[in-house]
């Protein structure tokens, strides 16, 4: 309801693309609604496949520019990946882990506007409400900012686990290793990242180390 407000969709064109889509969908337990076509070059040479709906059926979307910058097999291997975080729950540990957090958050929220020492240290002689929100506001960037190589290594994990999901279940590597390289340099990703920056802010492993990784699988 939302993405067409801001992209135009069209049927995917492809027909032997668009057989091989449904045939990987249907083999990772997945029904598809429709194959289509997003007009996401417009604004930017970025690159990308998703699906998107309740339960088992799904609607697909593929970027244009994926389209004119990768083979089927490449396409294939994106959604088998694609798959895999559905398969995994990701989605589903995610929300669970943003609600636990969040519940977390609002309650030492409620408990550090009703604490005098908060405003005291600030020169305030009693409470304020809003100057309470700000301050407390302000701790929870900083302690967000401490504590997102946390939520940077548990979405590297998960990455790592679509990619092992994909690899068997297309009994193959090498589609999705050409695929990860076309989208780096698509969407121009830093190679060679310093690991301590990466292990503080990447969501996603480095390229290198995700070839290394489905390289030890053994399927190529």
């Amino acid at each position: 309801m939302i993405a067409p407000w801001f992209n135009r969709f069209f049927p995917l064109e492809d027909e032997g693309l668009e057989t091989k889509v449904k045939a990987i969908m249907h083999q990772g337990g997945l029904s598809v609604d429709g194959v289509f076509t997003m007009d996401a070059g417009k604004r930017s040479r970025h690159s990308n496949a998703y699906f998107t709906g309740l339960g088992k059926t799904k609607r697909i979307v593929l970027f244009d520019t994926l389209l004119t910058s990768h083979s089927h097999e490449e396409i294939v291997a994106i959604l088998a990946h694609e798959i895999g975080h559905w398969k995994k729950r990701h989605v589903l540990k995610n929300l669970l882990f943003i609600s636990l957090v969040s519940f977390a958050g609002f309650y030492l929220t409620s408990r550090l506007l009703k604490w005098p020492v908060l405003y005291q240290t600030f020169g305030f002689d009693h409470g304020v409400s809003y100057v309470g929100l700000f301050l407390v506001g302000a701790l929870w960037d900083a302690v967000g900012w401490l504590f997102s190589p946390l939520g940077s290594a548990i979405s590297r994990r998960f990455e790592r686990e679509a990619d092992a999901y994909a690899a068997e279940l297309l009994k193959r590597t090498a589609d999705l290793i050409s695929a990860l390289k076309r989208l780096a340099s698509d969407n121009l990703s830093n190679l060679c990242p310093h690991p301590v920056y990466a292990w503080f802010h990447y969501s996603h492993p480095p390229l290198s180390e995700r070839i290394r990784y489905l390289e030890t699988m053994g399927w190529l």
